[in-house]
């Protein structure tokens, strides 16, 4: 199989380790099931997203360290020591990125230099992947290097995943424009939905003892089992993630107070409630459940003082409120029926 990439893949996960299903695609292809590739431009793209989000955190970092050092008495006491610059840990997965290169994981596709004249075309005409309010020469490039690599080695099944997969797709086919460059990809919008989906994985050797355990344990009739196992071994994750989403999205969700100004949601508690939609995998010695996790939170909720001023209390507490929210995660899980690894993916109000 040969799986091509884009860089929005591993935008929150750039050594693609820790995400459960980017790991999978690096293993698939380093037991040579899959061949991995990716554009010169997505390679780039992602050691450039890596250095901005690096940027990002380092400058948060700098700010608040310029608000402690106004509170000292010796100015020049610095209570930040840099040991990395974000450079180093940009070298750090360029060396990665290189390794998997020279290790065949992965297999980088250059672009074409004679690109220019049809990409000016599609874009003065809006054929895909470029449209009336976007121009992404970027995609663009990606995309048409990755069919003039496949039409050169006469690959026939390919696979493409991308997170903007709405932009490659039509009616949840590859779009008209696009199959007339080629019609031998299948648009991903993800790795666990390539794996999950792909018929040529579900058909890939898997070890016979892990299958059978699997099937013994009905996991999917027997749902109540993974939430116990995640409520005692996996609570704090769940946990930090939920108050994660509160402080993301605390002052665009509604509650049950008028508030003046800028609202603060607290999280205080949450209660595992029920598990649903849960669904096996078994890809080579990994047993893979995927699934929707239900738990109720509650929360304080504070609203800011408009009358706010340095050494005033900035936020009044109004009460308390709750949320049901719904969690997708996936998650890895062993004989011993330990969880390995978990993963939150999305969560929603429900």
């Amino acid at each position: 199989m040969d799986v091509f990439l884009d860089s929005n893949v591993s935008y929150t996960d750039p050594f693609m380790k820790e995400v459960i299903f980017n790991r999978l695609l690096l293993e698939l292809s380093e037991h040579e099931h899959i061949n991995l590739f990716v554009s010169e431009v997505v390679r780039d793209e992602m050691i450039n997203n890596f250095r901005q989000q690096l940027v990002k955190q380092y400058e948060t970092i700098k700010t608040s360290e310029k608000k402690i050092v106004k509170l000292l008495h010796h100015k020049e006491d610095k209570p930040i020591e840099y040991n990395r610059t974000v450079e180093d840990y940009v070298e750090q997965l360029d060396r990665y990125l290189q390794e998997l290169e020279d290790y065949q994981v992965i297999e980088v596709v250059p672009y074409p230099h004679d690109l220019l004249p049809e990409l000016v075309k599609r874009s003065i005409s809006r054929s895909k992947p470029f449209s009336d309010n976007k121009q992404e020469f970027r995609d663009a490039i990606i995309w048409l290097s990755y069919v003039e690599f496949a039409k050169k080695h006469n690959l026939e099944k390919c696979y493409l995943i991308t997170a903007n997969s709405n932009d490659f797709l039509q009616n949840g086919k590859l779009h008209p424009d696009l199959a007339k460059d080629s019609t031998a990809f299948t648009v991903f919008k993800d790795a666990q939905t390539f794996i999950n989906q792909s018929e040529e994985v579900k058909k890939l050797q898997k070890t016979l003892e892990v299958e059978k355990w699997a099937d013994a344990k009905q996991i999917t009739k027997n749902p109540g089992q993974i939430l116990e196992l995640i409520e005692k071994q996996q609570f704090e994750t769940v946990y930090d993630a939920c108050d994660s989403f509160f402080t993301n999205h605390g002052d665009s969700m509604s509650v049950k107070f008028d508030t003046y100004d800028t609202v603060w949601l607290e999280l205080y508690g949450i209660e595992f409630k029920e598990i649903n939609n849960v669904e096996v995998e078994v890809v080579l010695d990994h047993v893979i459940v995927t699934g929707y996790l239900t738990v109720e939170a509650m929360f304080e909720v504070k609203d800011r003082n408009p009358m706010y001023e340095p050494g005033d209390e900035e936020y009044f507490e109004l009460g308390s409120d709750e949320k049901t929210l719904s969690i997708n995660f996936s998650l890895t899980i062993d004989q011993d029926m330990e969880i390995e690894d978990l993963d939150i993916n999305e969560i929603e109000v429900d």
